[in-house]
């Protein structure tokens, strides 16, 4: 979104500068009335300079169009002059009509006047972009990621522990925990709903239930026994998640530091990591590591990955 300066570089009609679309859009009949389309801010709203002239608030803006401040010299339905004042606390709209507003035209012209009275202008100041959804209207990458997270991810939880990223793991981790939180990993009952002709749709690592992306991460009993192993090598109690979102948000105890939380949540990707990675073997080449196999990798990848990543180094 422009944040407004001198207006010279801003499009009164087509950028978005004040509220929350373009002029042309919120006031069609408007921009059908108005001779020149292009017109950019400083064509339509001019401050009336006097010797002490300097940054002014559209609170004094004086609507021209009604006729209800006289302006010597200025018609607002002909090419626009700028005006002198002897008022240095002033705004003007300069308006250069077609032909005279009339009826629900009218309803715009005051909507619009109110519009843009509600914000401030400095015509000493260049313009610039400002982030629309940051009350500071400062741009963070922090910001976006949580934005990301609450609109395509479905995270309510803004805690620093529950954040959908964790750059102590490669990318490959944290692309594999977002498409698992989606339900886009490759379980058996999904690819059944694409219509993949399956022999069987039940869990190859334990048979007990439809491979779901819930059986697979929580019910399965192959991965339990990995998730208690992992657990009490942290000397934590096993508590089953209740669903994905409890894995992939990085659940911990209150009494970890925010460093030692974001640890755990890395662990917690890796182990959800090594299990599919297994899955996969067990499926596609009839091969399967145990659960000590299992946690014995987890352990050495959480280790090399973090260790790495915590000094500064790049991982793969």
């Amino acid at each position: 979104m422009k944040s407004i300066g001198d207006g010279r570089t801003t499009s009164f009609w087509n950028d978005v500068w004040c509220g929350s679309d373009c002029f042309k859009n919120m006031f069609p009949r408007l921009y059908m009335l108005d001779r020149n389309k292009d017109a950019m801010v400083r064509d339509r709203v001019t401050a009336a300079y006097s010797c002490l002239a300097g940054s002014v608030t559209a609170a004094n803006v004086h609507d021209s169009s009604s006729g209800s401040v006289p302006v010597a010299g200025f018609s607002p339905y002909s090419n626009a002059v700028r005006p002198q004042s002897t008022a240095a606390d002033s705004v003007l709209f300069l308006w250069e009509w077609s032909h005279v507003p009339t009826g629900r035209t009218t309803t715009e012209l005051q909507e619009i006047t109110n519009l843009v009275r509600s914000i401030s202008f400095d015509f000493n100041a260049k313009e610039s972009w400002k982030w629309a959804l940051a009350n500071n209207g400062v741009f963070t990458v922090k910001q976006l990621s949580s934005l990301h997270d609450k609109q395509i991810l479905g995270s309510n939880n803004n805690s620093a522990q529950c954040t959908l990223r964790n750059n102590l793991v490669p990318k490959k981790v944290e692309i594999f925990v977002w498409r698992a939180l989606k339900k886009r990993i490759p379980v058996r009952i999904e690819l059944d709903k694409r219509g993949i002709d399956l022999h069987s749709v039940r869990c190859p690592s334990c048979d007990d239930g439809l491979e779901t992306v819930e059986h697979f991460f929580i019910n399965c009993r192959h991965a339990l026994d990995v998730w208690i192993r992992v657990c009490n090598w942290w000397k934590l109690v096993y508590c089953s998640p209740s669903n994905i979102g409890d894995i992939s948000h990085g659940k911990s105890p209150n009494v970890m530091t925010t460093l030692g939380q974001k640890i755990w949540q890395a662990v917690e990707w890796v182990c959800g990591f090594y299990l599919w990675k297994n899955r996969n073997s067990l499926v596609f080449q009839n091969r399967s590591w145990s659960a000590p196999m299992l946690l014995s990798e987890i352990q050495v990848k959480s280790f090399e990955w973090i260790s790495c990543r915590l000094k500064g180094k790049n991982i793969e």
